[in-house]
């Protein structure tokens, strides 16, 4: 008798696991306002310091894994070159500078330690906030490393 009814709990709580676990189909996220292709499960994560818990198991179902969360790249200096900018962000990260450049497509240029370009980027089609997004997540934030040269006209 005690088998059975321990049996039958195993079981639902195996049916329960494994419904937390599935993953939602594509328009099943989509009717939830989440989209597949572009929800990380990262993301997911920080729901909790929205106040926003209830999503955080149909974020899980609809997100995709992220592949190099632990190995992200980081830099040590960027250059944004842009035609103009009104903004005091810049200044939240000593490894950046911003290099105004009349009629030139706006590009972030990620460099290592000494300065040597690694990457190039056009950022024609991003906000603002995802530039800060990512320079947030791809930039040292260790001003030691970081070299300015205060006689160009960088910022």
């Amino acid at each position: 008798m005690y088998s059975g009814t321990l049996a039958a709990f195993a079981a639902a709580t195996l049916a329960v696991i494994d419904f937390a676990l599935a993953e939602l189909s594509v328009e099943e996220c989509r009717e939830l306002g989440l989209n597949r292709a572009n929800l990380m499960c990262t993301s997911c994560d920080q729901l909790s310091s929205f106040d926003l818990e209830p999503l955080l198991e149909s974020c899980k179902q609809c997100c995709q894994k992220d592949t190099s969360s632990t190995s992200v790249k980081r830099y040590a200096r960027a250059s944004l070159q842009v035609s103009f900018v009104k903004s005091d962000r810049p200044e939240k990260f000593p490894g950046l500078t911003v290099q105004y450049k009349r009629g030139q497509d706006p590009v972030v240029k990620l460099m290592n330690a000494v300065g040597e370009v690694q990457e190039t980027l056009a950022i024609d089609k991003w906000t603002t906030d995802t530039l800060e997004e990512f320079l947030l997540e791809y930039l040292d934030s260790d001003p030691s490393i970081i070299h300015f040269d205060h006689s160009s006209n960088e910022l």
